[in-house]
């Protein structure tokens, strides 16, 4: 499944994201050892643009339990266009991927 979000250069955005397995259930991230997001310019693209992590900086864990993650952007300074995310996340040792999808950034005109 795709996830898409646009956000606007160089603002604060936090982006609400609940991991879920595959039978659509929520997955409890109680015990979670690492959560990782990446942005590049194309999904082709090894060069990571911007990257968050738990523990780390950039994603929080706003309900653990219920899988609902929080991706902070702040005063990112990329330029205007389409750029490709992918996630993971690390639980008992076993590395799961995520969605993976776009996100716009959009001018900021005022």
């Amino acid at each position: 499944m795709s996830f898409f979000f646009d956000y606007y250069k160089g603002r604060y955005k936090s982006v609400l994201y609940t991991i879920i397995d595959t039978s659509g259930n929520p997955v409890d991230l109680t015990d979670v050892e690492l959560v990782k997001w990446a942005g590049s310019t194309s999904e082709n693209s090894e060069t990571v643009l911007l990257e968050k992590s738990w523990p780390g900086s950039g994603i929080q864990l706003v309900e653990p339990a219920s899988g609902i993650i929080s991706i902070v952007l702040s005063g990112v300074e990329l330029e205007r266009g389409t750029y490709y995310h992918q996630s993971m996340y690390r639980l008992h040792g076993q590395d799961v991927h995520l969605d993976d999808g776009t996100f716009w950034v959009r001018p900021t005109i005022i």
